[in-house]
Order: structure tokens, then sequence, then C-alpha cells
């Protein structure tokens, strides 16, 4: 057992046929178009998420060109995560446009004057886009099972990562994130993570 850790920087995207990019990477590229606003650590994710798509849209277009073309793996739970956390972190932080701290449901969800409404349209009309580029995963839950999750947590594993690789583990399937407490063995992982990029040997 080992750690599968490798350098987002100059990866070829063709070297694994799945990638399972977290939310945050999710949220990097949706947010950040043409790298508004974008900063050096989400360039990377922004242009790996970018060139996944592309190998894709070149393999429709060029049919006997032999390209890899990997698909991007989506669980219920992620996109829960992806829209959830748009719409909590990115829109109504966009709409209240200040510090504060703001109650979602109250005064941006249920307030008629906000853009929910709006936002919610354009981050799913946004995923929706990318739906030839998806590979969709059963989250599994009654194989993984209750007590396996629940025994394995402390305060090194955070859920949602512990269920990612279980998941995940046994699927050849590379995680991309930046979350420097995805540190599991025997899974490919992608990152830019300075913490993570310690531990390649």
């Amino acid at each position: 057992m080992s750690l599968i850790i490798k350098k987002i920087k100059g990866l070829d995207p063709q070297t694994y046929n799945f990638y399972f990019l977290d939310a945050n990477v999710w949220i990097a590229s949706l947010k950040n178009n043409k790298y508004n606003n974008a900063d050096l650590k989400e360039k990377y994710y922004i242009d790996f998420f970018d060139a996944i798509i592309q190998l894709n849209v070149l393999s429709q277009t060029l049919p006997k060109k032999k390209i890899n073309a990997p698909k991007i793996v989506m669980t219920s739970m992620l996109l829960s995560e992806i829209i959830n956390t748009y719409l909590r972190k990115i829109a109504m932080k966009l709409f209240f446009n200040d510090n504060k701290y703001h109650e979602f449901k109250k005064e941006y969800r249920d307030e008629i004057y906000s853009d929910y409404d709006k936002q919610l349209k354009h981050i799913t009309t946004d995923i929706l886009a990318f739906k030839d580029y998806l590979h969709f995963v059963d989250d599994d839950f009654s194989n993984i099972g209750f007590d396996n999750i629940l025994c394995s947590l402390d305060k090194k594993n955070d859920f949602n990562d512990l269920y990612y690789y279980k998941l995940f583990k046994d699927k050849n399937i590379a995680i991309v994130t930046e979350d420097k407490d995805f540190c599991y063995e025997d899974i490919p992982i992608i990152t830019d993570s300075e913490h993570l990029k310690r531990l390649i040997i």
C-alpha cells in the first residue's frame, strides 16, 4: 500500500480514463469564466478541467484520431456539494457584497428580491452543459456500509473525503483536489497542494 500523488501541473489528462474533480475544482471552473478573479492555484485546476473537456470535444470531432477522452465522474453527493457551495459561498456572497453574516434561507433563498432563482438557473444550466463529458456513479451506500464509514471516522477523516475514497479506491478513478486532508493510499491523487506534493516519493 502506498500513496499515489501526482502534480497537476504538466500532467497529461489522458493519463487516466476517469477523474473525480472535487467540489472546489468544479466551483473554481464554474465561477471563473476565462480566469476572471482566479488565483494561480485555481488556474491549474481550471486548465486541467478545460483540457479534459477539450479532449472529449476533439474525440467527437476527429473520431479517426486515437484520443483518450477521459470522463469526469459525477455522484449525487458531489452534485449536491457543488450546487449548495456555489449558492452559499459564491452567489449569496456576491449578492450581498459585504462581510456580514447572512442567513441563507431567510435572507437569500426565500427573499423575493434576491437573485437566488437566477443563480440557481445559472449553476444548473452550466453543469448540464457538461453532461456529455460526465460518467455517473451511484453512491453505493449499501455496499460501502453504514458501520464501515462510521467506524472509520476520526479527526483525520472528513466524512465526504472518506466516503469518496471508499467509493473509488478499487475503480481506478483519479481524484483531483487541492484538499490537503485527502491523503489516502492506493488511489491516484492529482493536486497542487503543497502539503500533498511534499509526500511524493
